[in-house]
């Protein structure tokens, strides 16, 4: 099901009015299945995400913001069971979504339960801006008529990639 409504579109999207609901449904969804392939897909605060990480070295990025962290479990071998932390052995970092070891380093593995941070509003606005980049882009890069009016399109992919970062803060590309 999608995040973004038809309608939420329509409101903020005057280009969107010229499409039939079906098709801008269609980009709607396509648009939101991009984003879910590049960053996972939008998160509520009461949702348990567990991630398998590599450890290594002192700070743990996760792919989103932390409401809070469930637990921590570390891995110094691949046969070992794993060893519960416990708060005192890391810090968290929620805006920027880091934990950091306390004390050196991670172990080669790690699993983390953590809730990220309803962020369902900034991905609906994301999508929105998105579809709005994908219905207005045009195919030429620049045109000029008579001196009295003269366009040049946006580099629309640079324009794509800041929207997605706005979402995605760890390995924004």
């Amino acid at each position: 099901m999608s995040v973004t409504s038809v309608n939420e579109v329509r409101l903020l999207v005057p280009a969107a009015k010229v499409l039939s609901d079906t098709d801008l449904q269609a980009v709607i969804n396509r648009v939101e299945a991009e984003i879910a392939a590049i960053i996972g897909g939008p998160y509520a605060e009461d949702e348990d995400i567990t991630l398998t990480l590599p450890g290594g070295g002192k700070y743990l990025p996760l792919p989103r913001r932390i409401n809070q962290v469930v637990s921590v479990t570390v891995y110094a071998t691949p046969a070992d069971d794993g060893r519960a932390l416990d708060d005192a052995e890391y810090m968290v970092w929620p805006q920027e979504g880091l934990l950091e070891r306390a004390g050196g380093r991670w172990e080669p593995r790690v699993v983390v339960v953590f809730q990220p941070v309803d962020d369902r509003e900034q991905w609906k606005q994301a999508v929105i801006d998105l579809v709005r980049l994908d219905i207005e882009r045009t195919a030429q890069k620049q045109e000029s008529v008579g001196g009295e009016y003269s366009y040049s399109a946006p580099d629309w992919e640079r324009e794509r990639r800041k929207i997605l970062r706005r979402l995605r803060f760890v390995a924004a590309g």
